[in-house]
């Protein structure tokens, strides 16, 4: 499976190709961005989550965290700047006018 992160002035996007030519696309605005979960490793590498759910695994009886987000990137803190700089200060200014 390949993947592929992309930041807009809107929005992040998650594109990732899977079996058979599929491609699945998740999109995340600006109120998904407000409540970004950063980890850092000590390389500066690290994982950008932007949404947690809870999913409940009736057959064996456990509950499931799916997080989504951007994993694996070699500068976190840069992308999280990036995000921050693109969407989210051109939120505040939107809402200033």
């Amino acid at each position: 499976m390949r993947t592929v992160y992309a930041v807009t002035d809107q929005r992040v996007l998650v594109l990732e190709h899977r079996r058979w030519g599929v491609v699945r696309t998740e999109s995340f605005g600006a109120d998904a961005l407000i409540k970004i979960k950063r980890k850092v490793f000590s390389d500066g590498s690290g994982n950008l989550i932007f949404e947690t759910r809870v999913d409940y695994d009736f057959w064996s009886n456990r509950i499931n965290f799916i997080r989504r987000g951007f994993f694996g990137l070699r500068s976190v803190r840069e992308v999280e700047a990036k995000i921050q700089y693109n969407i989210l200060r051109r939120m505040d200014t939107a809402s200033a006018t």
